[in-house]
C-alpha cells in the first residue's frame, strides 16, 4: 500500500494508513483492482477491445496472444507457447 496522493508525510513516506475496515469490504475495491490491471497489463504493450472491455490482445512478429479477464481470474491464449511464458513470467 502507498500513501494517498496529497496525503503524503514528509520523512514518513514508508509509512502508511491502518485501515478500519477491510479493503474487500469497500465498494470501490474491484473498480480499483480493475484500473490498476489495467495500466500495467497496457504498459506491457497489450490493447483493450473497444467490444469488450475485459479482453486484451498483444501481436508479435509472427504470433499473437488473447487474454481475457473473468472478476479474478484470467484465461490466456496464443500461438506462441514462448510469449504466453513471457505474460506468465
Amino acid at each position: 500500500m502507498e500513501q494517498p496522493q496529497g496525503y503524503t508525510i514528509p520523512d514518513k513516506e514508508h509509512l502508511v494508513y491502518k485501515l478500519k475496515r477491510r479493503l474487500y469490504g469497500l465498494k470501490q475495491a474491484p473498480r480499483q483492482w480493475y484500473l490498476k490491471f489495467d495500466r500495467l497489463i497496457a504498459s506491457s504493450g497489450y490493447t483493450r477491445l473497444h467490444a469488450d472491455h475485459c479482453c486484451y490482445f498483444k501481436l508479435f512478429e509472427d504470433s499473437y496472444i488473447i487474454l481475457l479477464l473473468y472478476v479474478n481470474d484470467m484465461f490466456v491464449a496464443g500461438s506462441s507457447i514462448k510469449e504466453i511464458i513471457n505474460l506468465k513470467a
